[in-house]
């Protein structure tokens, strides 16, 4: 919370990047609910998007982390962006 708010006072909009462990077991989500989500979930055989481990405030979702990218030389992260159509 407090870093999210040090984010918010320097005129930045803050997002929690964290696990789905780490989310269920460690955050207070009454207290951080405001604040936007980049979850890393990289589906495993058997998964999909409605086994129930997203979140309403997801904004990013994390897919993968060898994604081949013309003109990088590695493979990099593969993110989605949610955001509302206008």
């Amino acid at each position: 919370l407090a870093f999210c708010q040090r984010i918010e006072e320097a005129g930045y909009t803050p997002m929690i990047y964290t696990s789905h462990e780490i989310a269920d077991l460690r955050y207070d989500w009454d207290t951080l609910s405001a604040y936007r989500l980049w979850y890393p979930w990289y589906m495993g055989k058997g998964d999909s998007v409605s086994s129930g481990r997203f979140y309403s405030h997801m904004v990013i979702w994390q897919f993968s982390k060898r994604v081949q990218v013309d003109g990088v030389g590695k493979k990099v992260d593969g993110n989605l962006w949610f955001r509302p159509k206008y």
